[in-house]
């Protein structure tokens, strides 16, 4: 069972800090990574990356997102114990929810050249960036 929990906390701070950049963290077509979401997002708008590129992050990234939460929704949690970590999970799932709406904004730029759905992608983004620092 602990290692169960281990396994939430360490997937919660790898989603975290996947999802925090230092600034202007290079785009790496290979390597597809949330650490580069923003940057991606903010080249895209300004036409500097191919579309190949931006829908190979996308279905990537949507992916790692499905991956994490089938590790969460796998995970057994004992009734004693259930309460307390209750909010982990849900902060954990909320963090993927929120991350799904941003590959949903860009899915919409790279499908239809929605601009607006590309600017409310880069501004969701940007605001789970500052939620979570401030939380940390």
């Amino acid at each position: 069972m602990a290692d169960q929990f281990r396994v939430s906390e360490d997937l919660f701070e790898e989603e975290v800090a996947d999802a925090l950049p230092e600034s202007g963290v290079a785009i790496d077509a290979s390597r597809p990574g949330f650490a580069s979401l923003l940057t991606v997002l903010k080249a895209a708008r300004d036409g500097q990356v191919p579309k190949e590129v931006q829908l190979h992050y996308h279905d990537a990234l949507l992916a790692h997102l499905r991956d994490s939460r089938a590790q969460i929704d796998a995970m057994e949690v004992p009734k004693e114990v259930a309460e307390m970590v209750a909010p982990a999970i849900a902060a954990t799932r909320g963090m993927l929810d929120d991350m799904e709406r941003v590959l949903t904004f860009f899915a919409a730029w790279i499908d239809r050249g929605d601009a607006p759905s590309l600017d409310d992608a880069i501004a969701l983004l940007e605001s789970i960036h500052t939620e979570v620092r401030t939380v940390m």
